[in-house]
């Protein structure tokens, strides 16, 4: 496809997302990935790189955030619109080693609750924990994995061990924690608990 044609599917998933119709946008947006997955070089591991086979009116960092969101709306309750997502995921992993931590901590985390959405949730947990172990200062992986813990229908021995994953984050501390919500989610977590006493 010409970059012109990229460009007006870039445009057409935006207009999707805008209509809250994310399933269908993320259709037109795999075909964008798909095209520009192939025309990267081995040179290209930072988004930033990726914009020269890219050229189009969004950056290709921004649209990537974009696309991850959308993926994100579309998977819940639905597993293939996940393993799609889980596909993508991994493939930018990959491709884009040198990309910013925080962006690669972000993707990680990503990742990790696309695979408990498309009902893998050990290998979700596993991923989430790799990505805190490898991302210890940056919040995403411990606010992903207390999020899919303590979802609903979570146990007590479930939300218990969100809580602690939300404290370890506290204590640490991570870095931007005030932005990330964690002690109104560990105050969140408590009440559950103590209610589930009661």
């Amino acid at each position: 496809p010409s970059l012109e044609m990229l460009d007006d599917w870039v445009a057409e998933g935006y207009d999707l997302v805008e209509s809250h119709q994310d399933t269908r946008a993320v259709g037109v947006w795999l075909r964008v990935w798909d095209v520009v997955r192939v025309r990267l070089r081995p040179s290209m591991t930072t988004f930033g790189e990726a914009d020269a086979v890219f050229e189009c009116s969004q950056s290709f960092g921004n649209w990537i955030q974009d696309f991850t969101i959308a993926i994100h709306n579309a998977a819940r309750g639905n597993p293939a619109c996940a393993e799609t997502g889980i596909r993508v995921l991994r493939d930018a992993l990959r491709l884009f080693p040198d990309e910013d931590e925080i962006e690669i901590a972000n993707m990680r985390g990503d990742l990790g609750r696309l695979l408990f959405a498309a009902g893998r949730p050990e290998e979700g947990e596993a991923a989430l924990t790799a990505a805190i172990r490898e991302h210890p200062r940056w919040p995403h992986g411990y606010v992903a994995l207390a999020d899919e813990l303590s979802g609903p229908g979570s146990t007590g021995e479930e939300v218990a061990r969100a809580l602690r994953w939300l404290e370890t984050a506290w204590n640490l501390p991570v870095e931007d924690a005030e932005s990330w919500d964690i002690e109104p989610r560990i105050a969140d977590l408590k009440a559950r608990l103590a209610a589930s006493v009661d």
